[in-house]
């Protein structure tokens, strides 16, 4: 949460018997108002603790309105006679310091090397790597700019490109969930936050605070900073119905379905021969198909084949 006080905001955690009695907020920039809570000082940061015996809150829509009727309410929630004056006093600051950084949020297909940004995206997947680190699996229905890859074939032979930027692939039960129109982007953290625990149980979408990229191996590869923050994200939120608004807008036609940063005519130098065979991906071939693929692994042939520069196999990936 934040004010006019503390813009760079504090943590709350609240304690319940069941979530039925956590607040659920509808979308970023909502107001609570909080009563009879606990605040502590940890390393120099502010906390604040909701405790169910003797704390209460009130939930506000954040739009200028004239309307001071809360949308969820704690039963021991009382108001004050001060309560209409201070939510119009911060429905005037929110008009002025919109949430979540505007200027700085991106979209995966906007990213840049070694910038920091915000995210907002749906987080399909999260799971602990062999090496300890946290791997995120983050769509927001764009697709992330073209990389360039740069290898020799001599050097492939020795020690060939990743083809993933995790040390192990995801099992295929869990590729095959994986939406196919949009880059799915990986995000590593080397710790533990709190809303892992969130994330592992259910699909959420989630705002990515201060985060970078990176291009490695002709892949996009997030990383989390030390001043990075997780924000778990209402479906009912501004930026998650923007973000959905555009991707059925994409999946609606066949031309935006294809990768954004393809031509959308034809090569000369590859061909099908199928007519009027429409795009798919890898994952949901099971007949003859036309599609963009990236060509993620060059490297010479095995087996008794002669091996020449001008004889290569290639390993692909959608």
């Amino acid at each position: 949460i934040a004010d006019q006080s503390r813009t760079s905001g504090i943590s709350v955690t609240f304690f319940a018997n069941n979530t039925a009695l956590l607040p659920c907020v509808r979308s970023s920039g909502d107001i609570i108002s909080l009563h009879n809570v606990v605040i502590k000082v940890l390393h120099g940061e502010f906390f604040v603790t909701i405790e169910k015996r003797f704390s209460s809150f009130a939930l506000f829509g954040g739009m200028v309105s004239t309307e001071f009727r809360p949308y969820q309410i704690s039963m021991k929630h009382q108001g004050t006679k001060h309560d209409n004056q201070i939510l119009t006093q911060m429905r005037m600051w929110l008009v002025y310091h919109p949430p979540g950084l505007k200027d700085l949020e991106l979209q995966l297909r906007n990213i840049k090397s070694d910038s920091t940004f915000d995210l907002v995206c749906k987080v399909l997947h999260v799971c602990e790597g062999p090496s300890g680190e946290w791997i995120f699996y983050v769509w927001d229905g764009t697709d992330t700019p073209a990389t360039e890859l740069q290898t020799l074939l001599d050097t492939e032979a020795v020690t060939p490109t990743p083809l993933h930027p995790e040390e192990a692939p995801l099992p295929r039960e869990v590729l095959c969930t994986l939406p196919c129109v949009g880059t799915v982007l990986r995000v590593f953290s080397n710790r533990f936050s709190k809303e892992i625990l969130h994330l592992q149980k259910d699909i959420y979408w989630a705002r990515f605070c201060n985060i970078t990229c990176k291009q490695e191996f002709g892949m996009w590869k997030g990383s989390l900073l030390p001043s990075s923050r997780i924000r778990l994200l209402s479906s009912e939120d501004g930026s998650v119905i923007e973000r959905l608004k555009t991707f059925n807008g994409r999946f609606a036609t066949q031309v935006h379905r294809e990768p954004m940063a393809s031509l959308h005519t034809a090569s000369d130098i590859t061909g099908c021969g199928v007519q009027e065979s429409r795009l798919h991906d890898i994952n949901g071939v099971a007949h003859p198909w036309t599609g963009d693929a990236q060509i993620q692994n060059p490297g010479p042939c095995g087996g008794g084949i002669p091996l020449s520069r001008q004889r290569a196999a290639f390993t692909i990936d959608g």
